[in-house]
């Protein structure tokens, strides 16, 4: 019984977390306000909580801490508002304070599977229902969605697929994340009936039209199969290109009947007309490097950005590229201590999966772990082009992952010097 109940704390807890994360866009209709979205995520991070694990005692955690300290130093959000208590300031906090907080714990990596997979497949059926129905997106999905309604209508009448989301971009991101855990548990329990999730999340990713999502999750994917069957160094390569050429063939099939689903080809063509496919955002790029150079050392402040683009352009936006907008907002140190913790937890990463099948896990840790490998490596390539960073929807994932990828890493390094 003491086994059930914190299994099920466990579980709502990461229910709680999880429904905060991928439902943007819904949280006035679904949880009553964003202040009331907040202490339902908080809420959730506590319920997860071993207290027993402890409070920073882990490097990592006082590295995360640092991180955080970062992003308050001259906040420009909060500065703007005159207050920590800025949504986007708490939802950022939180999603860090729960990697310090469960950083040791490893009872949550299974429900976080399992729920990431489910709200992941709930929003590519829900694409997939708007594609075969779309009379009912206009009735039922934009009045639930408020001021991102009419944006949303607007990118579905131009043939995107936003699905239940407030765009069609973070519709990609939450079908991204379903496909990373469905075709992990395909990689560890290749049943026939697994293969259903997979098609699912990546058709729906096709219908959306965003190409930075799609080809990251695919690189995601490839990666993995090939690091994870490191001890097949000859038949990984056949496999990978029987896989891609059955792929593309599929498409080409699938394309004819249903011509959405070669949306992200279509928008490479249209943008290429316009004449450039980064849609603006390479000249975001030089014009944020040439800010970052006159304000080298701690930059112009945590989402500042944003606010000269909302001068200069008259819309608020941000760069679309973590890398440069860190050295633009929080100059060499901040950007320089982002950077080595996205680098070491990409590390231990890469050499885990390379290790994992050999070691004595079983198959819910071994799909955890590779899950985890691709949405670390997801989110760090989908940086160069989107802003994972800053958004709840990526940076909770990816923090989940690095916390999953370092407990395991270090349960196996230990393994090994007992048996030294």
């Amino acid at each position: 019984m003491i086994i059930g109940k914190k299994t099920l704390r466990i579980y709502l807890g990461m229910f709680m977390i999880c429904l905060f994360a991928f439902t943007t866009g819904l949280h006035p209709v679904l949880l009553g306000g964003l202040n009331n979205a907040i202490l339902v995520l908080l809420f959730g991070i506590f319920l997860v909580w071993d207290l027993r694990t402890g409070f920073l005692r882990d490097n990592l955690s006082i590295w995360a801490f640092i991180l955080v300290a970062i992003m308050l130093y001259n906040n420009q959000d909060n500065r703007q508002f005159g207050t920590i208590l800025v949504y986007n300031t708490l939802t950022y906090m939180l999603a860090w304070l729960f990697y310090i907080l469960t950083l040791r714990d490893c009872r949550w990596h299974k429900p976080f599977l399992r729920l990431c997979m489910f709200f992941g497949l709930f929003h590519a059926m829900a694409t997939w229902l708007f594609k075969i129905v779309p009379g009912l997106y206009s009735a039922t999905v934009v009045p639930l969605l408020g001021t991102w309604g009419s944006s949303a209508l607007r990118e579905f009448q131009n043939g995107w697929a936003p699905g239940i989301a407030p765009t069609y971009s973070t519709n990609a991101v939450y079908i991204a994340m379903g496909f990373c855990t469905a075709v992990s548990l395909l990689m560890n329990n290749s049943r026939t009936r697994r293969y259903i999730p997979v098609l699912i999340c990546i058709s729906a990713l096709l219908l959306t039209g965003k190409r930075s999502q799609l080809i990251v999750s695919v690189f995601a994917f490839l990666l993995m199969y090939y690091l994870y069957n490191s001890d097949k160094k000859v038949t990984r390569i056949f496999k990978l290109c029987g896989i891609v050429i059955v792929s593309l063939v599929i498409f080409n099939i699938a394309a004819q009947f249903v011509p959405e689903l070669a949306n992200f080809i279509k928008r490479f063509q249209q943008t290429a007309k316009m004449g450039d496919v980064t849609l603006g955002r390479a000249a975001r790029f030089a014009e944020s490097m040439q800010i970052f150079l006159s304000n080298p050392i701690l930059g112009i402040g945590w989402n500042g950005s944003s606010y000269y683009f909302a001068q200069s352009l008259t819309y608020f936006i941000n760069v679309h590229n973590i890398y440069i907008q860190l050295l633009c907002e929080t100059g060499i140190i901040g950007a320089v201590l982002y950077f080595s913790f996205f680098i070491y937890n990409y590390v231990i990463a890469w050499r885990m999966i390379k290790r994992v099948k050999h070691f004595d896990y079983t198959i819910n840790e071994k799909t955890v772990i590779c899950a985890s490998f691709m949405i670390e490596t997801f989110f760090l390539l989908y940086g160069m082009t989107g802003n994972p960073l800053y958004d709840f929807q990526t940076l909770f994932p990816y923090v989940t992952s690095c916390g999953i990828i370092t407990y395991y890493y270090r349960y196996m390094i230990r393994k090994a010097k007992e048996r030294v």
